[in-house]
């Protein structure tokens, strides 16, 4: 074999030599970046899930906030409010017997001038009566008596 054949030769083998260097390097460097991403990914999914478990505790804990303050707001209007229907009921029992009131008012002013009318009318007599009385010895002393008018 001649010398160039030989350097030839050589030249393949360094230069196959490089290529499987190459390519062996690539290959390991891949398998760490890949060892690392999968390391990488580990860790990421990890803070995900705990990310994804906090965020879900605290839209719990909000919806449990929320669910405690619609269940008091609706006690205190249960206990607070009427319904319409029913609040029409008693304002209308209360016209009713606002109207009973007022009928039976006038009722008693009739009644009660009545009366008064009546007893001003007797009282106007019993004073009518008292004063003829008084008026009568008066005039019994200075006109002759009806008896002796008789005899």
């Amino acid at each position: 074999m001649s010398d160039e054949m030989m350097w030839l030769i050589g030249l393949g083998v360094a230069f196959l030599g490089t290529l499987a260097t190459i390519v062996g390097g690539a290959v390991m460097r891949d398998r760490q970046q890949s060892e690392k991403m999968q390391t990488t990914e580990r860790l990421l999914s990890g803070k995900v899930e705990d990310g994804h478990e906090k965020l879900g505790e605290r839209i719990r804990e909000g919806d449990n906030r929320l669910d405690e303050r619609i269940n008091r707001v609706r006690d205190e209007l249960a206990e607070s409010y009427v319904r319409r229907v029913d609040l029409e009921g008693h304002i209308a029992r209360l016209d009713s017997q606002l109207q009973e009131l007022r009928s039976d008012g006038k009722a008693q002013s009739k009644e009660m001038t009545t009366r008064m009318d009546a007893q001003r009318q007797e009282m106007t007599q019993r004073f009518d009566a008292l004063m003829a009385a008084i008026q009568s010895p008066r005039a019994r002393k200075s006109a002759p008596s009806a008896a002796a008018k008789r005899v």
